[in-house]
């Protein structure tokens, strides 16, 4: 029996595929942490920080399930493969992009808001 090769991967992708994102998650979870805390001490420019903070979350998650799913279609062979993955990365983006929503939402509500100084002009 003759067993195919298989080319390694290019250091390059392994590192953007399997290292990056990880580091990517690690660095704005610290971030995100840091200006909870802020907003938990009613710090004036918590409120903005944090709501900012709240949408670099989205990005993230949409870039993330975007490049899983290209990474994914690359080894495609039909077309319903191509239709199941992304109906699937639709659902995922959906499910882990619906807190950070939320919170975008309820960071807007005048509950929230006038529990900051207002802004100054």
């Amino acid at each position: 029996m003759i067993e195919q090769s298989v080319d390694p991967d290019s250091k390059l992708k392994i590192f953007v595929v399997q290292i990056l994102p990880y580091w990517l998650w690690i660095g704005y979870g610290g971030i995100a942490c840091y200006v909870s805390y802020r907003f938990l001490q009613l710090d004036a420019k918590a409120l903005v920080l944090l709501e900012k903070t709240a949408w670099t979350g989205l990005g993230l998650v949409i870039a993330s399930r975007l490049v899983i799913y290209v990474d994914t279609v690359m080894e495609a062979t039909t077309f319903l493969f191509y239709v199941a993955e992304f109906v699937s990365a639709l659902l995922q983006t959906a499910i882990w992009a619906a807190p950070v929503a939320l919170l975008i939402w309820v960071l807007r509500r005048p509950q929230i808001t006038s529990e900051f100084p207002p802004k100054k002009t």
